[in-house]
Order: C-alpha cells, then structure tokens, then sequence
C-alpha cells in the first residue's frame, strides 16, 4: 500500500478511462490531450472534439480523471487533490502518447 499525492492510502494506481482517436500526421505529428474540468469525463471531449482533430489528421486522446467517467478510484472523490490528477496525467500510458 502507498500514499498518493493527496496523501490518502491506496492499493493501486487507478484504471483511467482514455478514448483515442485519429493517428498522428506528418503534418501534426503530436497527440493532443484533452482534459475535463469538474463533474465532467472523457466522454464530453469525444462528443464534440475527439472525431473533429481525427479528421483534420490529429491522433486526439481524453482521459477521465480518477472518479470521473469510467474511470475507477479508491478513495472518496472528495479526498482527490490536483496533485491527484497531475499524477494521473502523467501515468504511463497517458505520458507515452507524447513522442520523446
């Protein structure tokens, strides 16, 4: 067990929720990440956005913060701090969209 950024007890890392669309392009070769604010989830990126950057050549990828959307937490929403959704964003899967 460890402690996660907002000080809180957790057993794992949370399952995150990520819907990527589109490839990469000569043109924009870097993927765009799209992040919600409060009470809202990846899905309200792929409603509106997410098919609109695939098609002008963009790979466009939304994540759910911990809690939000589907994706899972431990911890009371109420408990999660900003450093929570930092680390979220910089977890390994969402880090490794970026070209190094």
């Amino acid at each position: 067990m460890s402690d996660c950024p907002s000080g809180m007890p957790v057993t794992s890392a949370p399952v995150l929720e990520v819907i990527d669309k589109g490839r990469p392009s000569a043109a924009h070769p870097v993927p765009l990440l799209c992040v919600h604010g409060g009470w809202h989830g990846a899905w309200c990126w792929d409603e509106h956005f997410l098919d609109f950057f695939a098609d002008k050549g963009f790979r466009a990828a939304a994540v759910s913060l911990r809690g939000h959307g589907k994706s899972e937490t431990e911890q009371p929403l109420n408990t999660c701090s900003i450093k929570d959704y930092v680390a979220d964003v910089l977890t390994p899967p969402i880090v490794s969209m970026a070209p190094l």
